[in-house]
């Protein structure tokens, strides 16, 4: 059944629809959904039906994608593919899974019949009535009322409990999903509603499921919005509201724009600007930008004119641009005006107007400072360039960092060299810092092999171990050539394991001459075993049964590492490669043999033992000669 599922789910497909794919060869290439980077290192093979990032380490298959994009156990992704391919499934759940499951679920149904009772109170009673004036007054059609399930919350203490307890749900059930509030007299009081006499504001996932609601009064109670509490199904800082409705226009467009309230979304929508999100407040986190990372290229905020809406701007713009890569732009709207504002008293063209004219991030950074300086006088204008300068030495390339100079030189009616001067001396002091924090070269250590006759591995260098630092390693190793035979083994291990993958004949081959237990790595061991076991039971290999048999998610990530490399260059060479990694192995194997007759030879020096001592000498000797006869002529003199 699985296999069914997983063939009827493309993997390029399945991740296209969270992740704007760009094809690069035989692969496609997309900023990673699971950490914020600036370059794309996320990787995804059609071929090989899975998904690797260089830069966290995520991978897999479908399966696993989908476990970690929509937080759900691997039950639950089978569930939501077999349902994406139109299959009936059935599969055997743990206790905590099922209950889990079912807790969610019921989340899901409890919002959805909330959602209706709203949009019922809104047309049918007499309370409703003024909320759909307000709606009227703020010019939101029909259409888009039931569009965005707009609804609203009666003033009763208790409509919205009796009227879902009545369809079945319990009370503690409507607290859970932050729809009611328990009274504050202890656990006997009867709950009471949430929301009571506001405008109601479904709130769905990217995925189209109802999992909150922002409730907005119109009144002069307070406070002016107020949102579901935080609920299995629902954080406020992991949503974007209206992103189910435009993430397909953010992803033929290319661009997003986020505002900060409903009615803003709203009003964008009603007016075609079908790729506007509002993030529920004023501040955004890297859950929604990692969101947005999924579908754009390009952010362009649009938020409020007020100081409030330019913290919130700044805020917003780290996060977008340093920490999920994104392109970022700044509408400059009128002061006093909000997008719902602009857009209901200019029209959308000229909202648009401003969203193709917005200020790329590092203009509108300066701008800021003029405004908040007085450019006309001495000391302003030294204030503008002391600000400034850290927002241009931010920038990665230097051609931008000049004409940002030359425009700052230029309004401020300065010469240009002295704001370059300031900004030299500022990246200087940086530069000193770094130093004095890190010290030079600290990195990485790159031990080059120098040896002409030097085989396949000898060609390429040492580096770090993962996790390792340089004192780490120079702890652990005690001169160059365990340096590079420490990363050579490794990089032999894994080759093999790679084109054992890819070619039976290898695996036997591999097998024969060394053994699966002759794997020093434990993952590599595993993954050699899984193959072995396939090619064993079906007389062929295939990708996803191999990750299949593996049992913890760790193996399944070191195995998709391997499998997702290029093995072009590997494979051309295949016999010289399958060679090369054999004897290498062989020959780190008895050099460990000799280190560790060597320190027990040491030990029974010490203890007198003269008859042991030379049973170990005569082993030492027999190894090195084997060492020497075997393995010099490969990799050179002086191993």
């Amino acid at each position: 059944m699985l296999e069914e599922i997983r063939a009827k789910n493309d993997i390029v497909e399945v991740i296209s629809e969270y992740v704007a794919l760009k094809q690069a060869g035989r692969t496609y290439k997309a900023l990673c959904p699971f950490h914020t980077e600036r370059t794309p290192s996320f990787s995804v093979s059609p071929d090989k039906q899975l998904f690797y990032c260089f830069g966290c380490g995520t991978g897999g298959d479908v399966f696993i994608f989908i476990e970690r994009i929509e937080n759900v156990s691997f039950p639950e992704a089978v569930r939501l593919l077999a349902e994406r391919a139109g299959l009936s499934l059935s599969y055997e759940e743990t206790v905590a899974e099922r209950k889990a499951r079912e807790e969610k679920e019921l989340l899901y149904r409890v919002n959805e019949a909330a959602m209706d009772y709203f949009k019922w109170a809104l047309i049918n009673t007499r309370e409703g009535s003024l909320a759909r004036e307000y709606l009227k007054q703020r010019g939101i059609d029909e259409a888009t009322i039931g569009k965005f399930g707009i609804g609203y919350a009666l003033p009763a203490w208790d409509g919205l409990l009796r009227s879902l307890t009545a369809k079945g749900f319990s009370a503690e059930v409507v607290v859970k999903a932050g729809l009611a509030v328990k009274g504050e007299r202890g656990e006997a009081t009867r709950p009471y509603d949430r929301f009571r006499d506001r405008l109601m504001f479904p709130i769905w996932d990217f995925n189209g499921k109802v999992v909150g609601f922002g409730g907005r009064v119109l009144g002069d109670s307070t406070p002016k919005y107020l949102n579901s509490s935080e609920t299995p199904i629902f954080s406020k800082g992991r949503t974007l509201y209206g992103l189910h409705l435009a993430k397909e226009a953010i992803r033929s467009r290319g661009r997003a724009i986020i505002v900060e309230g409903y009615m803003d979304a709203i009003a964008a929508h009603q007016h075609g600007i079908g790729e506007a999100v509002a993030s529920l407040g004023t501040s955004l986190t890297r859950e929604q930008a990692g969101l947005i990372a999924r579908y754009a290229e390009e952010v362009v905020i649009a938020y409020d004119a007020d100081e409030a809406g330019r913290a919130a701007t700044l805020r917003g713009l780290e996060i977008l641009s340093g920490q999920a890569g994104l392109r970022v732009r700044v509408v400059g709207l009128p002061k006093g005006e909000d997008p719902d504002s602009f857009i209901r008293r200019r029209g959308p063209q000229a909202f648009i107007g401003l969203v193709n004219g917005a200020l790329p991030l590092t203009d509108y950074r300066l701008e800021l400072l003029f405004e908040r300086n007085d450019p006309s006088s001495v000391e302003g204008r030294v204030r503008i360039v002391k600000e400034a300068v850290p927002v241009i030495a931010s920038l990665a390339n230097a051609v931008e960092r000049v004409e940002y100079c030359k425009k700052l030189s230029f309004r401020l009616g300065v010469d240009i060299e002295p704001i370059e001067l300031e900004l030299k001396k500022y990246m200087e002091r940086l530069r000193r810092k770094s130093k004095d924090r890190f010290g030079e070269n600290r990195n990485t250590i790159n031990v080059k092999r120098g040896s002409a006759k030097s085989g396949y591995l000898g060609q390429k260098g040492a580096n770090l171990a993962d996790g390792e630092d340089a004192a780490e390693l120079k702890a652990r190793l005690s001169g160059p050539e365990r340096v590079y035979m420490s990363s050579a083994y490794r990089s032999a291990e894994r080759h093999l394991v790679q084109l054992m993958m890819e070619d039976g004949a290898i695996f036997q081959r591999v097998t024969d001459e060394l053994g699966l237990e002759s794997f020093f790595y434990p993952e590599h061991r595993a993954i050699a075993s899984a193959i072995g076991a396939e090619i064993e039971e079906r007389g062929s290999v295939r990708v996803d049964r191999v990750l299949a048999r593996l049992e913890s998610e760790d193996l399944i990530r070191a195995a998709t590492e391997i499998f997702m490399e290029d093995s072009g260059e590997l494979y051309s060479e295949r016999d010289k490669v399958v060679s090369d990694c054999i004897r290498l192995m062989k020959r780190y194997r008895i050099q460990e043999e000799i280190k560790r007759l060597e320190d027990e030879l040491k030990t029974s020096e010490a203890k007198g033992e003269v008859s042991r001592s030379r049973e170990i000498l005569s082993q030492l000797q027999g190894l090195m000669a084997r060492l020497s006869r075997e393995f010099a002529s490969f990799y050179g003199p002086g191993l």
